[in-house]
């Protein structure tokens, strides 16, 4: 009996101790260098996070433009996203651009040399895991979040030239529904790329 005492009493350590080591592995999403931007040198960080880092265009550069081309998403995600996953976090990244972006510019649905161009790509992405997250849950230890990464760059002119860039990762924090369901916080934090690349390309003058 003794034993059994020491082993259930020892239970929730062995969690903490576990949990520890899951967290120092995996909570910390980086941005990527996945070569899908032309440029990664001209890439600087926004703040001592290094969660974004950019390349903003000029504000005389951005005065010159009204409108944006949001390109169709690009996945560069890793195989074990099931492609149907990956096509639904494309399309709601697109989506959440083209509102966010909305916000300053005119969304056109077609390029052209008056539009600034934004071709995008997902990087990677982090699953949640629910059935550890359970677990976790009974003695009230950091959960296990998701997180995605991603990246943009910014085309101008004709021929179209590079004008910026961003390289941007973060983590699910503020939705509890994310612990619970593997793609919750990836989703989400598709509107909050789409806040970053909107912040890149703050348009001088008032907005809409």
């Amino acid at each position: 009996m003794g034993a059994g005492r020491t082993s259930r009493a020892g239970f929730p350590a062995a969690l903490l101790v576990l949990a520890a080591g899951l967290l120092a592995g995996c909570a910390n999403q980086q941005p990527t260098q996945s070569g899908f931007l032309s440029d990664y040198r001209s890439l600087r960080p926004v703040d001592t996070f290094g969660k974004i880092l950019e390349q903003r265009p000029s504000p005389s550069t951005l005065a010159r433009y009204s409108s944006v081309y949001v390109e169709p998403v690009a996945n560069r995600l890793p195989a074990e996203i099931a492609p149907a996953d990956a096509a639904r976090l494309a399309e709601l990244t697109a989506s959440a651009l083209k509102a966010e972006l909305g916000k300053q510019w005119t969304i056109v649905s077609s390029p052209g040399p008056g539009a600034i161009r934004v071709r995008s790509a997902l990087t990677a992405v982090r699953k949640s895991n629910p059935p550890v997250n359970l677990v976790l849950t009974a003695v009230a230890v950091p959960l296990i979040n998701g997180g995605l990464s991603a990246e943009a760059e910014f085309l101008a002119g004709a021929p179209p030239r590079r004008i910026g860039g961003i390289s941007w990762a973060d983590e699910g924090r503020l939705n509890p529904l994310g612990y619970y369901s593997e793609l919750e916080h990836p989703r989400e934090l598709t509107y909050d790329f789409a806040h970053a690349v909107a912040g890149a390309l703050d348009r001088p003058g008032p907005r809409s």
